[in-house]
């Protein structure tokens, strides 16, 4: 996904993990909670008074594109692009 105006808080249902994505340069985000790894899947609310807009990007028939996972969770600050 990557959104370009907005904000998306994004929760699981089994954990308190949470992440907060800002539309625009750091709006970008894989969602790996596919049915074959997550029978549960995520929430996703908007919760700004600005439109939230987004631009979903479908992988295709080859999947997940080729990627590394840094740890478990949202993206922390200093991992973020300036």
């Amino acid at each position: 996904m990557v959104f370009l105006s907005g904000l998306a808080h994004i929760t699981l249902p089994n954990s308190t993990a949470e992440a907060w994505i800002e539309g625009g340069k750091n709006g970008v985000i894989l969602a790996l909670d596919t049915a074959d790894v997550s029978a549960l899947g995520h929430y996703t609310v908007y919760p700004s008074k600005e439109r939230t807009v987004a631009l979903e990007v479908p992988l295709g028939e080859d999947g997940v594109p080729g990627h590394r996972v840094l740890h478990g969770g949202a993206c922390q600050e200093d991992e973020l692009l300036d």
